[in-house]
């Protein structure tokens, strides 16, 4: 599952889905003061292969990678907007089911 700061990063990028963003502004826009735990949240996404970093000079030019199919289930967790009546982690384990299966599928989850 994601961390917290995982999906305060995610947040960041929701509000313009293809923005590219240097470090420093990801650092800004979350008005992070520790550069570890943002390092830390955007290593572990590098490592899913959720973004991409590109190098400009000294600069790290972070954007989403939209050919993962998982970082379209982390972004319809932001849409939810963290309903607290939504059991993540059960929708988590029927995702990993059905991605033993098939890589492509739709889960629709409705309120009652």
């Amino acid at each position: 599952m994601l961390t917290k700061k995982q999906l305060e990063i995610l947040n960041v990028f929701k509000k313009e889905l293809f923005k590219s963003l240097s470090f420093s502004e990801l650092k800004r826009e979350l008005k992070e003061s520790s550069s570890s735990n943002l390092q830390r949240g955007i290593l572990n996404f590098k490592k899913e292969g959720l973004i991409n970093i590109e190098q400009d000079g000294k600069t790290h030019i972070i954007s989403l990678n939209y050919e993962n199919n998982k970082l379209f289930y982390y972004l319809s967790i932001l849409w939810l907007e963290f309903n607290k009546n939504i059991p993540f982690e059960i929708l988590y384990k029927i995702q990993q089911e059905i991605l033993k299966e098939t890589e492509f599928f739709s889960l629709i989850v409705f309120p009652k």
